[in-house]
């Protein structure tokens, strides 16, 4: 039976203790309207009413309390350090002189402020403000420390007993409860490093990748007072029936979404609505995370710039918090995608009506992709989306980054619908290339040149130390072959990463940013395909249209690898071009 389903994709779970934090943050993010009574509640929230009166009451305060009320307009040093000096002048009153200080600190890091969260990733911005906002920070920081001192203590003594290997599955499910709970930058990445064989060891890799956002909807009145607000209008001007705001039909980390339909053409909409104070959410637990990852670096003598990676994948996160950016996205892509329009469908979404925080686009009714019964339009599908995905980043380069379940559907007309577009990537034709070259390398088994298209691709720093990784590489593909007693073409593509990700480790491979994105996209369709049809490959779905595009293609690079593959030893390989051209005209028909 086929369900609604919105245009982005949100899951539903039980809520964490750890998402009470966007309330209080978001008050902490919003702009001064009224400071009356903001250092008294702010000792409050850390002192005893017997401390709060005493600080209130003693004629000594007088002068402490002046300055507590102007913290929210000083620098946070400036006023901690005038409070510690009347402190010492009165050491009488110490208590309550005392009391006055933990306010200033309360008072200058939770009180609203005219100084706004950056809204684009700037490291010097944000580790500006949140430096301002000690407490605030120091408070989120405290809990997750915590945890991950006590989680370190038993790794080192795994260490030291010579029980890394053994505990190691143990210790990646530890690590992963506790990222769970901290909120959707820490799962976001997380997500991101399931995938990333330079940062972490395969057990930890595996446990990683079932890490899931757990939130509950938002107010709903709540939400309907940010949607007025943001679109200048009472709902009832726009939509049809304004009680369908009383309940989301999904909810996830960011936002949630409501389904509706529009006065104006009567088109049934999803309306996305961002969760209040996520940006304050997002750069705190950024700004923790980034020293966080430093000391690990630290720590394990890590190969990869883990501060770096972190950045990288935070923009992008600051990237999905702005829906108007999303909206542009959305459309592009859609215009991209328009010649296959009789076999894919971007919903169209309505610019004029969308906000940083309120995302509106055409409602799409279907099913996952993942849940459709039927095994031959499954696989239908899943090439489809293979294809699609290999014209993106090979042909255009501009790419849906986040093609999970979720996000794919089948549409009530048979088409491959692409939802949600907050993470999208782009590819420089000289990495687009590389990866063609590459894949033509790995089926011809040709291991040499595989690892100088792994240098192309920055995976492996160019030197001397690439001769020594060939070795090892071509070992382990030639044994995974021979275990197999398949072809290249015929592996599954999961399987292969997951090999391979012992070898990246070890040898310390660098993966840039694009190579999670791509991994991740290609093993998501492996897997839905391999539900119902467990002989599907990604390989072998893709070759045919990389062959095609390698004998089509005029670009010199291609050319040159085009040529490099058919001659081997200034030896014409008559056998590969015939295996190109059956490989091409198998994708011609098929496509």
């Amino acid at each position: 039976m086929a369900s609604s389903v919105a245009t982005t994709s949100l899951r539903t779970s039980a809520r964490p203790a750890s998402d009470r934090q966007s309330a209080s943050l978001s008050r902490a993010a919003r702009p001064r309207h009224h400071r009356k009574g903001r250092a008294r509640l702010a000792c409050k929230a850390a002192l005893g009413p017997s401390d709060v009166e005493c600080l209130y009451n003693c004629s000594v305060s007088q002068d402490i309390l002046s300055i507590v009320k102007q913290a929210g307009n000083a620098d946070y040093s400036q006023s901690l350090e005038a409070a510690v000096k009347a402190v010492q002048s009165q050491p009488a009153n110490a208590a309550a002189s005392v009391a006055a200080v933990v306010a200033v600190a309360l008072a200058s890091s939770s009180a609203d402020s005219n100084e706004e969260i950056p809204k684009t990733f700037d490291v010097p911005a944000l580790t500006a403000y949140w430096k301002k906002r000690p407490l605030a920070a120091g408070k989120r920081a405290s809990g997750l420390v915590a945890k991950l001192m006590a989680w370190a203590a038993q790794l080192l003594l795994d260490s030291k007993t010579g029980n890394l290997d053994k505990n190691s599955e143990e210790r990646a499910k530890q690590i992963k409860e506790i990222i769970t709970t901290q909120g959707p930058a820490f799962v976001k990445i997380g997500q991101a490093i399931a995938i990333r064989p330079d940062l972490l060891p395969p057990a930890y890799l595996l446990e990683f990748q079932s890490l899931l956002d757990q939130v509950a909807p938002f107010d709903s009145n709540e939400a309907k007072v940010l949607l007025e607000n943001e679109l200048g209008r009472p709902l009832t001007d726009l939509f049809e029936d304004a009680s369908v705001f009383d309940k989301p039909v999904a909810a996830a980390s960011i936002g949630q979404v409501y389904r509706g339909r529009l006065h104006a053409d009567g088109a049934e909409v999803a309306v996305k609505v961002q969760r209040p104070g996520m940006r304050a959410v997002i750069s705190l637990d950024i700004y923790i995370l980034r020293q966080v990852v430093d000391q690990v670096r630290r720590w394990k003598k890590v190969n990869t710039d883990l501060v770096a990676f972190v950045d990288e994948y935070a923009a992008s996160l600051f990237k999905e918090l702005d829906y108007q950016l999303e909206a542009v996205s959305g459309e592009r892509f859609r215009q991209q995608l328009q010649p296959m329009a009789s076999q894919v469908l971007v919903p169209r979404t309505y610019r004029n009506l969308s906000t940083p925080h309120v995302l509106i686009m055409e409602w799409v009714e279907g099913v996952k992709v993942s849940e459709v019964k039927d095994r031959a339009v499954a696989k239908r599908l899943v090439e489809v989306g293979v294809y699609c995905s290999l014209a993106q980043l090979l042909e255009r380069g501009f790419y849906h980054a986040d093609p999970h379940p979720g996000n794919l559907y089948l549409a009530q007309d048979g088409r491959l619908a692409y939802l949600d577009f907050g993470m999208m990537g782009e590819l420089k034709s000289d990495l687009r290339h590389g990866l063609i070259s590459g894949m033509v390398h790995m089926v011809n088994q040709e291991w040499d040149a595989l690892a100088q298209d792994f240098v192309e691709l920055e995976m492996l720093p160019p030197g001397p130390d690439t001769d020594r990784i060939v070795p090892a590489l071509t070992a382990m593909l030639r044994e995974y072959l021979d275990q197999s007693d398949v072809t290249l073409s015929d592996v599954s593509f999961s399987t292969l990463a997951t090999s391979l990700s012992e070898t990246m480790y070890e040898w310390k491979f660098r993966m840039p940013s694009y190579y999670t994105l791509i991994i991740r996209g290609l093993a998501v369709l492996e897997g839905i395909a391999t539900a119902s049809d467990p002989d599907f490959r990604v390989f072998a779905a893709a070759y045919p249209w990389v062959a095609k595009r390698l004998l089509t293609d005029t670009d010199p690079t291609v050319r040159g690898t085009l040529v490099s593959v058919l001659y081997k030893d200034q030896v014409f390989q008559y056998s590969r071009l015939e295996n190109l051209l059956r490989q091409a005209s198998k994708q011609s028909r098929e496509g």
